[in-house]
């Protein structure tokens, strides 16, 4: 009884990877936000780019009036990867041509299959019918 009351259920079959497309998509444009803040704001690449917006190269300060160049910097740079995710989401194939090809000649091969089989169940069926008459 345990045997059949516990058993894993039936796997089936997805075509997509359904809601999960929607939370990577917002987990790598979050990814993209956060990376250019974090490059803006704590990391000390900054320094070494952009060397005329620090006041001096031991306290990392922001020289006066160099903070909206700082902010529009990373609001820039976030945008930039930003087009540069979205376009490796639209130009790259969600799946290659050559399995797309494959799928479509397995889906085409299968209904020709069924396509058959009903066929020749109505020629047995009509056959059958003939013979009781």
């Amino acid at each position: 009884k345990i045997e059949l009351c516990h058993q894993r259920p039936p796997s089936r079959r997805a075509t997509t990877i359904g809601t999960w497309q929607t939370v990577l998509m917002v987990q790598s444009f979050l990814a993209v936000l956060t990376n250019a803040v974090m490059f803006g704001f704590t990391s000390d690449q900054m320094e070494h780019f952009f060397p005329n917006l620090v006041v001096d190269d031991s306290s990392s300060m922001l020289a006066k009036g160099t903070g909206q160049y700082v902010m529009g910097g990373v609001f820039a740079l976030e945008h930039l990867l930003g087009l540069a995710v979205f376009l490796i989401l639209h130009i790259i194939p969600d799946m290659p041509g050559e399995v797309d090809k494959m799928v479509k000649k397995r889906a085409y091969a299968v209904e020709q299959t069924y396509l058959e089989a009903k066929h020749q169940r109505r020629r047995h069926i009509t056959q059958f019918t003939s013979r009781q008459t």
